[in-house]
């Protein structure tokens, strides 16, 4: 009972603390023209956004206000993430490749289909970093939707180094650069070798991507 209510505390303080420095922020996005290239190009279904694990604190303070569906691990660290994001206005899919993956999966399309946006970190829960989990192309195969690799970088954020995925938090009045990269589709048709090929590409995607965002934030600062 005493870990339970330790628990929900912490969880609500987490959560007041994240609101708190959100509003000291400065948010800005770039590679708009491809959140609208993906509307024109799929207009029936949402658009999948896919990040690397390290930039998730970033991720849900820049993708707030798009009010998306994220896919959260069942794991107990994953609670406190998913308790968080959904009292910021996230709607949540719990489950991963090794525990309750079929009822996020299930909710993810049902999301795509009433055309809600999906946010998935494809090199989690537990990595290896920087290299993607097939999920969010297989979602993408099954229903059309558009894939948008997504790098939020920041300001000399504090870097976790004992986590495996070097996670990034932005510090107080930090200015967050959203960068939205080239689309991937992957066909209904599409084999496992084909999959493995996008794999490889949305991985590119996402290391383009970041490049891309650092020099958008450097000209921002001048």
């Amino acid at each position: 009972m005493f870990k339970r209510i330790l628990k929900k505390f912490f969880q609500q303080f987490v959560y007041l603390f994240i609101r708190l420095v959100y509003t000291t922020y400065r948010v800005k996005f770039s590679g708009l023209e491809n959140l609208e290239k993906a509307k024109l190009i799929s207009p029936n279904t949402g658009t999948i956004f896919a990040l690397w694990h390290e930039h998730l604190i970033s991720g849900i303070l820049g993708l707030k206000n798009f009010q998306p569906i994220a896919v959260v691990s069942s794991s107990k660290d994953g609670d406190l993430i998913a308790h968080t994001m959904e009292k910021i206005g996230f709607g949540i899919a719990r489950g991963s490749s090794t525990r309750g993956g079929a009822q996020a999966l299930l909710k993810t399309i049902k999301g795509l289909k009433n055309n809600r946006t999906i946010v998935l970190t494809v090199d989690g829960p537990k990595g290896p970093r920087n290299i993607s989990k097939p999920g969010a192309l297989s979602l993408s195969k099954k229903t059309n939707a558009p894939i948008i690799p997504l790098t939020p970088v920041t300001t000399s954020p504090l870097i976790f180094k004992k986590s495996w995925d070097q996670c990034k938090f932005p510090l107080p009045f930090s200015k967050i650069i959203v960068r939205f990269g080239d689309i991937i589709q992957v066909p209904p048709e599409s084999k496992t070798e084909t999959i493995q090929k996008y794999q490889k590409e949305l991985d590119h995607f996402l290391l383009k991507n970041e490049t891309v965002a650092r020099k958008d934030l450097k000209e921002w600062k001048v």
